[in-house]
């Protein structure tokens, strides 16, 4: 049996595959599902629910004590993520540091590691869908946090790759999408975010993603589909 674990399931891309994942759901994939205010979405009986503030990343420390029996394979897709707050360096407070960093880094570097651990104790493979951006490679005015935690968490994954044969990663950078994300970009204004004007053409020119595409597109990656 496939166990999915999926990050981030309540809204845009994560809803997207929330709903995908639980209509494959069944005796061959089990879904394992983590986010907050879970009583937002449908839930499907034969998926494993976990409410967690990633905020608080030391409550998944335990994590694969709800992995069920009969698993052979983990497949983790890193999908939840902050883009907040949007603001020049010297303008972040100390708390906005620390909440940006636990969930974008810290959240799933716990979960891979805990993931990494099972897999590698029990001889099964473990693949990792990371769902980046473009944020990791260049520099955006308004976005360090962003930034900073989306290009950390590539190297801390590549790094457990390479010590582990029995992990594999993928850093899929779906584009961009018309999301929740998107919309709080191009609310902001431009003494906080100087490229604001770029994001707004995209929504202007049509040129955004639809999320389920982009899900489908990832679960194809899973191997399921």
């Amino acid at each position: 049996m496939k166990l999915v674990v999926l990050s981030g399931c309540t809204r845009g891309l994560g809803l997207a595959l929330h709903n995908d994942l639980a209509e494959l759901a069944g005796d061959f994939l089990t879904p394992l599902f983590i986010g907050r205010k879970l009583e937002r979405i449908s839930k499907t009986p034969a998926g494993v629910y976990v409410e967690c503030d990633l905020r608080k990343p030391q409550l998944l420390e335990n994590i694969c004590t709800l992995i069920p029996e009969g698993v052979s394979e983990i497949v983790f897709i890193n999908n939840a993520g902050t883009i907040s707050p949007i603001a020049p360096v010297h303008d972040l407070a100390c708390s906005d540091i620390v909440e940006s960093y636990a969930v974008n880094i810290s959240a799933p570097s716990i979960i891979s590691s805990r993931l990494a651990k099972y897999s590698v104790e029990r001889g099964i493979p473990l693949g990792i869908i990371n769902v980046t951006s473009g944020a990791a490679k260049r520099v955006i005015e308004g976005w360090s946090l962003y930034c900073a935690s989306k290009s950390a968490l590539v190297m801390f994954l590549d790094v457990l790759a390479a010590e582990n044969s029995c992990v594999d990663v993928i850093h899929f950078d779906p584009g961009v999408m018309e999301t929740g994300m998107q919309c709080t970009i191009r609310q902001t204004a431009p003494d906080k975010m100087p490229q604001v004007s770029l994001f707004r053409s995209f929504y202007e020119n049509g040129s955004l993603k639809d999320v389920r595409a982009v899900s489908r597109e990832i679960i194809a990656r899973c191997g399921i589909l």
